[in-house]
């Protein structure tokens, strides 16, 4: 039920105005995006204590603004329904010619979009120099896509020079003040190697857990690196362990080396008991998926019958690729010509996973072939969930 309200009164109306303050304060973000202040002029009195009544002239300017923004959304939200085929087929030149008009007013949403024609050459040519401009003009306006797609070209040096600093900015502002998870993994990255300012592994390791706690299997990895090798902070194996397995049963290109170094954590026995079997399912995971270093453990632990039965033939078969991939084991090379330890089990130092895009693009589809020429492909590796689930609790 609504409050009463005293009725309408002209007389009590035209008091009120006479008493109101002449020069009323502005209110923040009142004007539209991307115009200009209104004139000196429109902020005099207006009525007959001026020499000119200027209330009229911003009336008027305030209608021009607000045909304009009209305008401009309207162009915008053309180039979009273009690029979709909403309410016709997709055109993309279509597309990026409306997109292009917003852009050109300052629309943040066009600037947006027109970059991301310019960077696929869709409608058009490829336009890194435009698309950077862009990116950095809709990242002025807030938008957190705009904000990751600036600092990448900028990191990259695609558009213009490298500038790392310019990067880690704006990575910096999309994760703390819009809470980005991507751009917080970046920001992690960016102060562990000190790219674009100092190095801070203690601000890096704090980043990564951020990012983790929201789910992210990159940043997991990242934090149980440094966990595991004591950077940023205390040597936590046990916490190591953890990030390690919850990475690990995550899809995604970090995959393969968060299971390489789950193996290796569970195989050396740090964080927890020794686990040789359930090391020797994550290495099989990630040796399916192409990575050198589980092959190699793989190969280890096939052909001394630990995790599971012994099988040098198929130890040596994993060895082999693993050597072809330019990471053959000094150990296998020294058990070859007689001499070494009986086992190579010792502690390692684990390894950084900044390269896990570049190591799961190696393209490798796990098959063997029948006498007869045919060639079979190997059976699916189950994920082994009853371990991962065990050290999860």
């Amino acid at each position: 039920m609504q409050g009463w309200q005293a009725p309408y009164n002209d007389d009590a109306a035209a008091q009120a105005a006479a008493q109101a303050p002449t020069k009323l304060a502005p209110r923040p973000n009142s004007r539209p995006w991307g115009l200009s202040a209104p004139p000196a002029e429109a902020a005099r009195p207006c009525g007959g204590h001026a020499e000119y009544d200027h209330g009229e002239e911003w009336i008027g300017e305030l209608g021009a603004v607000r045909t304009r923004d009209a305008v401009v959304t309207a162009q915008a939200t053309l180039g979009y329904l273009a690029a979709r085929g909403r309410g016709g087929p997709v055109n993309l030149s279509v597309a990026r010619a409306w997109l292009a008009k917003a852009a050109e007013h300052g629309h943040p949403t066009g600037l947006l979009g027109y970059g991301r024609l310019c960077v696929a050459g869709l409608g058009g040519a490829v336009d890194l120099t435009t698309a950077r401009t862009c990116f950095g003009r809709a990242a002025k306006h807030g938008l957190v896509e705009a904000m990751r797609a600036v600092a990448e070209l900028c990191a990259n040096g695609e558009g213009g020079p490298v500038n790392l600093q310019r990067a880690r900015t704006w990575r910096l502002q999309a994760a703390s003040h819009h809470g980005d998870v991507s751009s917080a993994v970046s920001v992690g990255s960016m102060l562990r190697l000190g790219q674009g300012g100092d190095v801070d592994a203690a601000e890096a390791r704090r980043w990564f857990g951020v990012a983790a706690e929201s789910g992210d299997a990159l940043a997991q990895c990242h934090l149980a690196f440094m966990c595991h090798m004591g950077e940023g902070g205390p040597r936590d194996p046990a916490r190591a362990r953890a990030w390690y397995v919850k990475s690990a049963v995550q899809p995604g290109p970090h995959r393969a080396v968060a299971q390489t170094a789950l193996g290796n954590i569970l195989n050396d026995g740090e964080g927890g008991p020794r686990d040789a079997k359930a090391a020797r399912l994550w290495f099989t995971k990630a040796a399916h998926l192409g990575q050198p270093e589980a092959q190699q453990m793989l190969g280890l632990l096939m052909w001394n019958g630990e995790g599971g039965r012994e099988d040098r033939e198929k130890a040596r078969e994993w060895l082999q690729r693993s050597a072809e991939a330019g990471r053959a084991s000094k150990y296998w090379h020294a058990k070859q010509s007689g001499h070494g330890p009986k086992s190579p089990m010792g502690p390692r130092q684990g390894f950084p996973c900044l390269d896990a895009g570049k190591e799961a693009r190696r393209a490798y589809v796990p098959r063997k072939e029948e006498p007869n020429g045919t060639l079979v492909f190997e059976e699916h590796v189950e994920e082994p969930h009853e371990e991962a689930e065990a050290y999860q609790a």
